[in-house]
This record gives structure tokens, sequence and C-alpha cells, in this order.
């Protein structure tokens, strides 16, 4: 499997005049989606960053690139987990929260195969915008058995030789499933990308 290309878009704000909007940033990252170490945790720093801090909200370039530069280094994990556990978990810094997030247990996939879920941040896994269903039955048979989420960096479950997914119980988890899937047909995906194009 080709490398993916993760990214988060940052706002950043820095001698901003009255009425200015601040200047958009991003940080990306390649990650190989056949291996959860460490990758899954490098997508769920970024997911982290874009989920606690409304987008990624920087106050100075200086921090930005600071925390910019550990990231899409992916050098050395517990580090930026360190320096930037307040940053991450505005409502207390616990290291030990911030790990039990990057290394969470797999977990079955919401909604039967196709038409699956993330558990944690309800993104689907096989559909992207526009697709038709034969293309939404030709990624699953493609990849049957993604690893983790390449948005969240959930790991995904599996048994003896297929992913492991919850049913729904519910007309509650059914319509929120169909909520996820009908949203993604509306929003911007991750795109294929070469590891030489990042």
């Amino acid at each position: 499997m080709k490398p993916y290309s993760v990214e988060v878009f940052c706002d950043v704000f820095q001698n901003l005049k009255k009425g200015e909007q601040p200047q958009p940033d991003f940080i990306r990252i390649s990650v190989n989606p056949d291996h959860w170490w460490p990758d899954s945790c490098w997508t769920a720093i970024l997911h982290l960053a874009d989920k606690t801090q409304q987008n990624c909200l920087f106050a100075d370039y200086d921090t930005f690139q600071r925390f910019k530069r550990q990231v899409e280094t992916k050098i050395h994990l517990s580090g930026v987990v360190s320096d930037w556990a307040e940053w991450l978990d505005p409502k207390g810094g616990d290291i030990r929260k911030l790990f039990a997030y990057l290394l969470a247990n797999p977990k079955p996939v919401a909604g039967r195969p196709p038409e699956s879920v993330c558990p944690r941040c309800e993104t689907p896994i096989w559909q992207q915008a526009g697709m038709r269903r034969m293309e939404i039955d030709a990624a699953y048979q493609a990849r049957p058995l993604p690893v983790y989420c390449l948005t969240c960096g959930q790991r995904f479950k599996h048994e003896t030789g297929r992913i492991a997914y919850q049913a729904t119980s519910s007309a509650r988890e059914a319509h929120r499933i169909a909520k996820a899937l009908e949203l993604a047909s509306s929003q911007p995906t991750l795109q294929e990308s070469e590891l030489a194009a990042v």
C-alpha cells in the first residue's frame, strides 16, 4: 500500500490587527496505513491537535514551527507528548491519558462493512466523497482489513481473517452511522500520495 498523507490545517495568530484573519498553515505527515506502530499514534496526535484546539490554534509562528517540526520529523513520540501535553489536553495535560488515547486497544468498526465508520471519530472507512456503491464495494474488496483509522489513529480489531464489526443495535445507532456516511459524501478526504511528493 502506498503511503498516505495525513494533514491538519492550523490557524496561527500573531500580531493580528483588528479585523484581520489568522494565517492558515498546515502540518503534513506521511503514514503507512498497513503498519499501526508508530503511524497510528502520529495520526492520533494530529487528530488531537485539530480536535482539542478547535482547528489547531497557535498564538505565534515560533510555537507553531516548533510543534510542526517535532511532528513532521516523527523522531520522538514520547517527547512530543510530554512537550505538548498541556496543549493537546487542555483539561490538565495528563500524559497517561494522552498515551491511553494514542495506544487505545483495537476496537470493532461500527456498522457492517463496507458501510462502516470508525468507532472513535465516526469517519467512514471505505466511503469517500462522491463514491457510488460499486466504488465503495471495490474499495472494500481492495482493502478489507484496514489496520487503523486514517483520521484519528484508532486501531481496528480483526478476527479470523476479517475486520470485526459491531452491528447496529438500535435505530439511533443506525441513524448515527447513516449520518456519518452522508456527511462523508460532502467532505474533503485524505488523498493518497507518493512519499516523494510530501
